[in-house]
């Protein structure tokens, strides 16, 4: 068996692989930032490699195999070197030496470090995993995309599985057992988040001084970062400072996600520790490139010129537009919500460009002027169009259930103070930060004082640099703006109020419209989540940014203000510093139980010995996803234990899931299956239930041939959970059919339909 060490080498490697292949790419969009691209070049490698070897095997081109993705890599690694590698690359790179070993050492000592810590908790077992396991597992397994729904035999998955299948991806490039590389991609997202939010805190903090001294000592660009690195990936919530102290003995940490009745307010850390391989979970790294890409964008802008007004692409950098584009399609592939959320901050991005083009002293005529709407109406069909081609197989193979959008009702919005709870951390950071860029660009008591300094110099016959007192920071003046109306804002801080105001949205829509789903009591809990998740990683940017850039001003001003803000913000980030300790030791038990290996599924031959024999000897003697036939069992218990450790299709997996996924229990599921098309009959979740229970209980050998026949079984499962579930199991009626035992051994047998 392969070593921990060993397995985590190999996946570091792969992902320093992909990293090294895209890096002219990064090194080409990012060259703006201090590390000149280095911690972008990691996830452009994953998702660039990553998407080539899909599509590839969504086109029927290539199957999804070692030697596809090793082609891929090539290609990629190809394209990226022989189109942006210029000398200009190397010396960029050679200037960004500190910030290169301060990042790649933070990415190693994640990655290292959580993997370890995952030894104490390694089991692919409980909540989720299950599901997210057997869709990694059946990427895996598949040869042309989309990937078979392991909980649904006959179908493909109807979900947003592109974070399982690049989970599959990277494994197999890495050449680790799967069980091995579920637990490691995990680790990758936490070192990728933090990486990223490192890299972009401190870039934008960079970008806000143009100081020689600053640029060459940059430790204040490292504690920006650090900061925001973690508030996103580390911190949590006001709920452990509010509730642990009173209940020592009682505290349990999920309960920061769930306070608010009837809803989900998740964030990076709890996420990490339950080790569910979510959507929402994939894209962070991906998400933050997002935003990395939306802060070049805005820096690099070029004004439009008055004989171009009516070119709408010469002021942009079309091939960021597009690359940005692709960038937001894989967020729709990975976790749809997030696809919605970063066209807003995108078009809000280009739609302020282009009002900065327009000379208005007023800020309203600039944004509705008819060149600003036309402009960005344009581009973003651009953008779009540039997130959808890419994943047209995607998107044709998706039959999204949503139901459109309601409102919540008048009184069952949710109380202020635990709204407080949860976001009274971030949110007066960032209140402070909009404010204090307010009174900078628009104080009134600017006129005032420069009368005042102008008497003062006529009566004192004194030399005063009149706009060197109003500023304080003169240096401040030489960074590159936009004009808005009347305003000029340093292009670094538009960037973060475009963010910080699409995060303040994000907190409040939940308490008036959420997105109608299959949960009629928990109706708006998908709604808060996903919005929530997205508000903490902007507003983590934001304040990792604000809270030393506004200490330094204030530092630099000498003014009073700098000790309670600063006590102020040393204290929520400290309280919010209060929930990982706690949630880190109860999720991985205390850390009282020996280390055991990161191999995710040893637990089944700890709880079902006999059961792990045989799903092992189904992984080594069957090939390809034949379809099982095993018990069917609810959600979130260990019922599809074949399917979710194979990877091979069931007749009917976790229900609840199911429902969720094809909109109904007892209608007809969505899209039409192919058991519908093909029998006639109507095919839903509650008939398959009913059906399996018929299959293993009744003595009737022509139904349960039927049955066979119905669903395409290959192969009939019987095992504890069968023997457990079905009080009435019948397994005499096999050896009248024309079925074969292919494995039988410690009360587990596996039957085979002898025309198969």
């Amino acid at each position: 068996m392969m070593s921990d060490a060993q397995a985590t080498l190999q996946f570091i490697v792969a992902i320093e692989v992909l990293g090294i292949a895209a890096l002219p790419l990064a090194n080409k969009l990012f060259r703006r930032l201090p590390d000149g691209g280095w911690a972008f070049a990691k996830i452009i490698g994953i998702l660039l490699t990553g998407w080539l070897t899909w599509f590839l095997s969504s086109l029927h081109i290539l199957a999804f195999s070692q030697l596809s993705i090793s082609i891929s890599l090539f290609i990629v690694t190809l394209f990226c070197w022989s189109t942006f590698a210029r000398g200009e690359t190397v010396a960029s790179l050679k200037r960004a030496w500190l910030f290169i070993i301060v990042e790649e050492t933070i990415f190693l000592i994640v990655m290292s470090v959580w993997t370890f810590v995952r030894g104490y908790s390694a089991d692919i077992h409980g909540l989720e995993k299950f599901m997210d396991y057997g869709f990694m597992l059946s990427a895996m397994k598949t040869k042309y995309f989309p990937p078979l729904d392991h909980y649904l035999a006959g179908e493909t998955i109807n979900y947003y599985y592109f974070g399982h299948y690049l989970a599959g991806f990277t494994t197999k490039l890495a050449r680790v057992p799967s069980d091995m590389g579920y637990n490691l991609q995990m680790s990758l997202i936490f070192a990728l988040g933090s990486l990223e939010a490192f890299a972009l805190a401190a870039s934008v903090f960079w970008n806000a001084n143009v100081t020689e001294k600053i640029r060459r000592l940059p430790w204040r660009s490292f504690i920006a970062g650090l900061i925001a690195l973690l508030l996103i990936n580390v911190f949590g919530n006001l709920h452990a400072l509010i509730y642990y102290p009173g209940h020592v003995d009682t505290y349990w940490y999920p309960d920061a996600t769930r306070f608010i009745e009837h809803t989900i307010h998740e964030f990076p850390i709890y996420s990490y520790i339950v080790n569910d391989l979510h959507g929402h979970v994939s894209d962070i790294p991906i998400v933050i490139l997002g935003l990395a890409v939306v802060a070049i964008m805005i820096l690099s802008f070029v004004k439009k010129k008055e004989s171009n007004t009516k070119d709408t692409l010469r002021n942009l950098n079309l091939p960021l537009l597009l690359f940005l584009g692709f960038v937001i399609g894989t967020m729709y592939a990975t976790n749809a919500w997030d696809f919605a959320i970063y066209l807003v901050v995108s078009g809000l991005a280009l739609w302020t460009l282009n009002a900065s083009s327009v000379r208005s002293d007023s800020i309203i005529k600039a944004y509705f002027s008819i060149a600003t709407i036309v402009d960005t109406a344009m581009q973003s069909l651009i953008l779009l169009l540039a997130s959808v081609i890419p994943y047209i197989p995607f998107w044709l193979n998706l039959t999204p259930i949503s139901q459109g959008i309601g409102l919540v009702p008048f009184g069952e919005q949710s109380p202020v103070w635990q709204v407080a709870i949860l976001w009274g951390v971030q949110v007066p950071i960032a209140v402070l930060f909009i404010v204090w860029l307010y009174r900078r660009q628009t104080s009134s008591d600017k006129p005032f004082r420069s009368l005042v300094l102008k008497l003062a110099a006529k009566v004192f016959d004194l030399k005063v640099d009149i706009q060197k007192k109003l500023s304080g920071d003169t240096f401040e003046k030489e960074l590159p703006s936009l004009n808005l109306g009347r305003l000029k804002i340093e292009r670094v801080y538009v960037f973060l109020a475009i963010i910080c105001v699409v995060s303040f949205l994000l907190i409040l829509l939940p308490e008036v419209i959420y997105i109608r789903d299959i949960y009629p009591t928990y109706y708006r809990a998908n709604t808060m989540f996903k919005f929530y998740y997205q508000a903490w990683i902007m507003l983590g940017i934001v304040c990792g940014v604000s809270i030393i850039k506004i200490t330094q001003e204030l530092n630099r001003r000498k003014s009073w203000w700098r000790f309670p803000y600063v006590g102020v913000v040393l204290f929520l980030v400290v309280a919010a510093g209060m929930y990982p300790i706690e949630a880190i030791d109860q999720g991985f038990g205390n850390f009282k139980g020996k280390r055991q290996s990161i191999a995710g599924t040893e637990y089944l031959s700890r709880f079902y010995p006999s059961d792990s024999q045989a799903i092992d000897w189904i992984n080594a003697n069957i090939d390809g996803q034949p379809v099982f036939a095993e018990a069917v069992g609810e959600s979130y218990t260990d019922y599809a234990m074949v399917s979710a450790n194979t990877g091979v299709p069931t007749v009917m997996g976790w229900p609840v899931h199911e429902w969720l996924w094809r909109g109904s229990y007892s209608e007809p599921m969505k899209p039409e299956t192919h058991v519908q098309q093909e029998t006639g009959q109507v095919d839903t979740v509650g008939g398959r239930v009913e059906d399996m229970r018929q299959f293993y209980e009744t003595t009737d050998v022509n139904l349960a041939q039927s049955l066979i026949d119905k669903y395409h079984i290959e192969y009939v499962y019987v095992g504890s959970l069968e023997r457990e579930k079905y009080n009435n199991l019948n397994t005499d009626k096999f050896l009248n059919m024309r079925l074969e035992i292919v494995y039988d051994k410690d009360n587990v047998q596996i039957y085979k339909a002898a025309n198969n």
